[in-house]
């Protein structure tokens, strides 16, 4: 079974782009802590990390065919909007939708889990006037798509809200956005759950 993870900053953790090895060096972010979930669990997967620091649905788009068909992975998971609030919710919408279309017609065999984009109070998030906050909008457009298209979603910014009343932001999020040791395992120990109904 191949697992893809696709989206940006948070999925690529520092991940090695230049030489894939099934399961090694997948960055230090939620897909190595998901993959050791795998294997904890007997899944034999190769799992690929197609994660790339900066990007937004519009470069997920551009690159699909080359990342994404290229792969024909049996899973593939979407992480992604982080990056997309300086261009609007409709245009995000729009663009999501386009995504999804396209994994419909070149991957119609692959099955898909959306997550939910999250963040949470931090340095990075307050800055720039607390821009950043706008991405619990661009998650209820990811809800809604998800629900629509009936795709299996993985919803975080609730479980990752209520880590961060109890630890504070240094045990989760170290930022606001990006996930230190601990929110990245509850990332991946929450899309587990959701990965496992579906296979």
């Amino acid at each position: 079974m191949k697992i893809l993870f696709f989206g940006d900053s948070i999925t690529d953790a520092g991940h090695n782009y230049d030489k894939e090895i099934p399961n090694y060096n997948l960055g230090y972010g939620y897909v190595t802590f998901a993959t050791a979930k795998l294997v904890e669990n007997g899944y034999k997967s190769m799992v690929v990390n197609r994660g790339i620091a900066g990007q937004g649905i519009k470069d997920l788009i551009e690159r699909f065919d080359k990342d994404v068909v290229s792969e024909n992975p049996d899973v593939l998971t979407i992480l992604v909007g982080a990056n997309d609030f300086w261009f609007g919710l409709e245009v995000f919408e729009e663009r999501y939708e386009l995504l999804v279309s396209l994994i419909k017609e070149k991957l119609p065999n692959t099955k898909v889990i959306l997550m939910q984009p999250f963040v949470l109070k931090g340095y990075h998030s307050d800055s720039r006037n607390g821009v950043y906050h706008k991405i619990r909008d661009y998650a209820k457009i990811v809800d809604k798509i998800a629900d629509k298209h009936s795709y299996p979603y993985v919803q975080l910014q609730k479980p990752l809200d209520q880590a961060f009343e109890k630890l504070g932001e240094e045990y989760v999020l170290y930022d606001g956005i990006h996930p230190n040791v601990y929110g990245a395992k509850l990332i991946a120990d929450n899309w587990f759950e959701i990965f496992r109904r579906i296979i």
